[in-house]
């Protein structure tokens, strides 16, 4: 429901038609409804768990409805005097 895509790039992302390609995929993407979070490959090695926080508050962000824990089992009881 998020409608999220996640995308590693590495050095060749910069070179040749990777740049304009990349666009045209994101602008198709955006059409769609879908965003793209794009990540530099030395940013997820150096600080994975950074990148995961953001792909998940993003996806909580765009997710309808948002993406929580909903509480398991019955609501609890009033009780009964």
């Amino acid at each position: 429901s998020a409608k999220l895509c996640v995308e590693t790039d590495s050095e060749a992302h910069e070179r040749g038609d990777r740049p304009a390609r990349d666009a045209t995929r994101d602008t198709w993407l955006a059409n769609a409804g879908i965003a793209t979070l794009r990540f530099a490959a030395s940013d997820i090695l150096n600080n994975l768990e950074g990148v995961v926080r953001l792909i998940i508050e993003t996806a909580n962000a765009r997710a309808c409805p948002p993406l929580h824990h909903a509480p398991r089992g019955p609501p609890p009881s009033m009780g009964e005097d």
